[in-house]
C-alpha cells in the first residue's frame, strides 16, 4: 500500500505569466522513495522552473514527511499562511497518512507531529534525527547476516550486551531471573542478588528490549518490562514500591466506587466549566477490550457494541485514563491508549461524515454521481463533470473536499489505488473549478 502522495498542479509564472504544471509531492515517506528524501535534504523537492523564463521558486504548497526508522512525523507548512489554515491543511493530510497505514501497523508516534515553519526547516530537522538514529545505529551490536529475524532471546541478549557496562550474561540472567519472579520479597532478593539492576545500564537495555517487543505484537511483554523498569527506578531513588504484584506484572488499576444514587445539585453558580467536570470511569473491561482491538474492523465493532464510544465525551475520558496511567508509571500502556483513542477519534468522524458542514445526503449523491461511471450520451468527460457540478453545487464546497480526501483514505486502505486516484483526481479537478469560479 503506498503511502506517499503526488499531486498535479499548475501555476501561472510570477514572472512571464506563463502557465506551468507539474507533481508536487504533499506526503513523502521516507522508505519509498529516498531520492525524493536527497531532494529534500537538497532544498530541490517541490521546485518549480518556468520553461520559458527559467524562473525557479518553491511551489507554495504544503508537506508532510514520514519516517517509521525514525519513527517521525513532520508537517512543513506554507510561509505566509495563516495558522488556522495550516493546521487545517496539516490535519487533513495527517488523515490521509493515516488512512494509507493498516490499522496494525499504525504506532503512537503517528500522532507526534513536529512542525516546521517551511521546507528548509523541515530539511533541519531531518538533518538532526539523521544524527541521532547515526549514533544509535552506532550502539547497537552488528545485524545478522540472515533475513530471518532473531528470536526474542537472542534481541535480548544482543541488547544487554549493547548496553551492559558488566558482565552481559549476568544482566541477562539479572533479567530474566526478575521476570520470573512471583512475590515482591523475590523481587527483593534479586536485587540484592544482582546489584546491576539499579544501573543506568539495564535501565537503557529495558528501554530497547520494550521496543523490541513492540515491534513484535508482543504487548503483555512489553507493558510487563514497562513495569519493570518504573519499579526499578523507584527502587533506585529509595522508593519501595506498596504493590502487592511481583515486579514484571500488572495489577489491575484500582477505582473507588462512584456513588450515583443520591447526587448532589449545585446551583449554576457552582457549577465547573465543562473542562472541571468529573467523568464518569468507564468499566476496565472496556479498557481491556480496546487494548485487544488490532483492525479496523474489530474496532468498529467494539464501537457498536460500547455505545460511549460514539459521543464526544470518550475522547475526554480516555484523556483522563492516559493521564491516571502515567502516573501510575505505565509509560507503554499510556502510548497504546492514546493510540487507540486517535482511532476512535477518526471513525467517530468518518461515521459523522460531513453532516454538520452541509446535507450529508445530497453530498453523498454527488460524490456517488461524481464518480459514477461516464454518461453515454455525453460527447466527452469533462461535458460528463460539467454537467454533474450543474446538478450538484455542492461538489464546490469545502465538505466536499473534505469528504474526497476520506474517500481517497478509505480507499487506500482497502488497497483500491484506483479509486483512491481518481478521489484525488476529482478533488483536484474541483479545486481548480472553484479557483477559477472565484
Amino acid at each position: 500500500m503506498t503511502i506517499s502522495y503526488v499531486e498535479q498542479r499548475t501555476w501561472t509564472c510570477p514572472s512571464c505569466g506563463q502557465n506551468l504544471s507539474g507533481d508536487i509531492w504533499l506526503i513523502l515517506d521516507a522508505e519509498e522513495h529516498p531520492e525524493a528524501v536527497t531532494q529534500l535534504q537538497q532544498g530541490h523537492l517541490n521546485v518549480i522552473q518556468c520553461i520559458h523564463c527559467h524562473y525557479r521558486g518553491v511551489s507554495d504548497v504544503p508537506l508532510l514527511f514520514h519516517s517509521r526508522p525514525m519513527r517521525a512525523v513532520i508537517f512543513a507548512a506554507v510561509p505566509g499562511v495563516p495558522e488556522h489554515r495550516w493546521q487545517e491543511q496539516a490535519r487533513e493530510l495527517h488523515a490521509l497518512l493515516v488512512g494509507s497505514i493498516a490499522l496494525e501497523d499504525r504506532k503512537a508516534y503517528l500522532g507526534d507531529v513536529q512542525i516546521a515553519q517551511d521546507v528548509a526547516g523541515m530539511a533541519h530537522l531531518l538533518q538532526k534525527l539523521a544524527r541521532r538514529t547515526a549514533r544509535t545505529t552506532d550502539q547497537e551490536v552488528a545485524p545478522a547476516t540472515t533475513d530471518t529475524p532473531q528470536p526474542a532471546a537472542q534481541q535480548i541478549a544482543s541488547t544487554a550486551e549493547t548496553f551492559a557496562s558488566v558482565n552481559p550474561d549476568m544482566l541477562m540472567t539479572a533479567i530474566e531471573q526478575l521476570m520470573t519472579a512471583d512475590t515482591p520479597e523475590a523481587c527483593h532478593q534479586i536485587i540484592q542478588q544482582y546489584p546491576v539492576l539499579l544501573s543506568p545500564e539495564t535501565d537503557t537495555a529495558l528501554t530497547e528490549l520494550i521496543g523490541i517487543a513492540e515491534a513484535q505484537y508482543e504487548h503483555d511483554v512489553a507493558v510487563s518490562l514497562e513495569q519493570m523498569r518504573t519499579e526499578l527506578r523507584n527502587y533506585r531513588q529509595g522508593n519501595r514500591s506498596t504493590s502487592s504484584a511481583p515486579m514484571g506484572e500488572v495489577e489491575p488499576i484500582q477505582r473507588e466506587p462512584v456513588a450515583t444514587s443520591n447526587p448532589i445539585v449545585h446551583s449554576p453558580s457552582e457549577l465547573a466549566a465543562p473542562d472541571e467536570l468529573m467523568l464518569p470511569p468507564l468499566d476496565e473491561t472496556i479498557y481491556q477490550a480496546l487494548l485487544q482491538v488490532q483492525t479496523s474492523e474489530e474496532l468498529r465493532q467494539l464501537i457498536e457494541a460500547y455505545p460511549i464510544f460514539k459521543t464526544e465525551a470518550i475522547d475526554a475520558v480516555l484523556r483522563q485514563k492516559i493521564e491516571e496511567v502515567l502516573i501510575e508509571g505505565y509509560e507503554y500502556l499510556a502510548q497504546e491508549l492514546e493510540h487507540r483513542r486517535e482511532l476512535v477519534l477518526l471513525l467517530r468522524q468518518e461515521a459523522a461524515g460531513m453532516a454538520s458542514q452541509g446535507d450529508s445526503a445530497e453530498l453523498l449523491r454527488a460524490i456517488q454521481a461524481l464518480t459514477a461511471s461516464p454518461d453515454v450520451t455525453a460527447t466527452s468527460e469533462d461535458e460528463r463533470m460539467a454537467q454533474v457540478i450543474m446538478d450538484h453545487p455542492i461538489l464546490l464546497s469545502d465538505a466536499a473536499q473534505q469528504a474526497l480526501w476520506q474517500l481517497a483514505a478509505e480507499a487506500r486502505s482497502h488497497q483500491d489505488e484506483q479509486l483512491a486516484a481518481y478521489a484525488i483526481a476529482c478533488r483536484t479537478m474541483l479545486h481548480q473549478v472553484r479557483e477559477e469560479w472565484a
